[in-house]
């Protein structure tokens, strides 16, 4: 595995992964990479993407986001940001591309997020449970579906 710092604590890295399945009898490897930059509180980049040697089958997750620069908070950091998002599998016979465009903000301890996506939630109107941003901030999150390609998310805060 490597890793390279980049300035504003950003990073890159690379690693190859390799073990051996009894179930199988077989050796699975993969290769991936990941990147992280940003200029803090204007924009932010991130991306991931493997490739699994012996399956041939290929993952890639990327996003981008830009912090709008209106109603900031008293520490000049800013409330509103604008974030597209991709993910692309090709896996034997399954092949997709996906797209969302989001628009959050912090309301409390939490972020509500407005989200587009040609293909609609994957997830459907509910009640979820996990984690986000680098400490993981834990909690149960909800999200409601508003038509066929909009829905709208209340998650614990990861500005």
């Amino acid at each position: 595995s490597l890793q390279r710092q980049l300035g504003n604590g950003g990073s890159m890295g690379l690693s190859y992964t390799g073990n051996f399945s009894t179930r199988e009898e077989a050796i699975r490897q993969a290769v991936s990479c990941n990147l992280y930059t940003s200029k803090p509180f204007v924009w932010s980049l991130r991306g991931y993407g493997s490739y699994d040697i012996g399956l041939g089958s290929l993952f890639g997750h990327g996003s981008l986001c830009y912090f709008l620069p209106f109603q900031k908070r008293s520490d000049g950091r800013p409330l509103w940001k604008l974030t597209l998002t991709g993910m692309f599998q090709d896996w034997g016979a399954v092949h997709s591309f996906d797209k969302r465009f989001s628009l959050g903000r912090p309301v409390g301890n939490w972020e509500v997020t407005l989200n587009y996506s040609p293909s609609g939630s994957n997830f459907g109107s509910g009640f979820s449970v996990g984690s986000t941003g680098l400490m993981g901030n834990q909690g149960f999150g909800y999200t409601q579906d508003l038509g066929e390609c909009f829905w709208i998310e209340l998650s614990p805060q990861s500005f």
